[in-house]
């Protein structure tokens, strides 16, 4: 016998039992990136706004301690709303669905593309993990970021 509200379980219940539980974990991740977006806040109000003897370089240098909480909030909130389309039938992937919601009204043509590109790895995966989605994400504009000011603002 399987504990309350394991796959196997899962599995063999009712549709109203499966999407009450993917209610229950999307509810989780949303708390999960709220969180993570509060901590962006709080980490580039303690950066900027604080007085130190930070200098521009070192500012710069920790801009990944805010950056990476605001990308991983952001497309996780984006994230799950692209899972309710895959969950709903209205897009087989993740970069299906990413390509859904940029023409749904969600962001607006080749702009849309570019900040939902990280979506489009899972056109070629069975995988379709949110959380997996979210964390490549991140990485990739915090390390585009980070290049991109090393780049702009060489330390001395």
């Amino acid at each position: 016998m399987s504990p309350q509200g394991t796959p196997a379980r899962l599995a063999s219940a009712g549709p109203d039992a499966r999407r009450a539980d993917l209610r229950r974990r999307s509810r989780r991740r949303q708390r999960i990136y709220a969180l993570c977006l509060l901590l962006c806040l709080l980490a580039a109000a303690a950066i900027y706004l604080l007085p130190g003897d930070l200098s521009e370089h070192d500012r710069n240098r920790l801009t990944p301690l805010w950056v990476f909480p605001l990308v991983f909030g952001a497309y996780g909130l984006v994230g799950e709303e692209l899972l309710r389309l895959v969950q709903a039938g209205r897009a087989a992937n993740l970069a299906e669905a990413a390509r859904h919601w940029n023409h749904r009204g969600g962001l607006v043509g080749q702009v849309g593309r570019v900040l939902l590109l990280p979506f489009t790895v899972f056109r070629y995966t069975r995988w379709q993990s949110p959380w997996l989605a979210t964390l490549l994400a991140a990485v990739f504009w915090s390390l585009l970021l980070v290049f991109l000011l090393d780049w702009l603002f060489p330390g001395p």
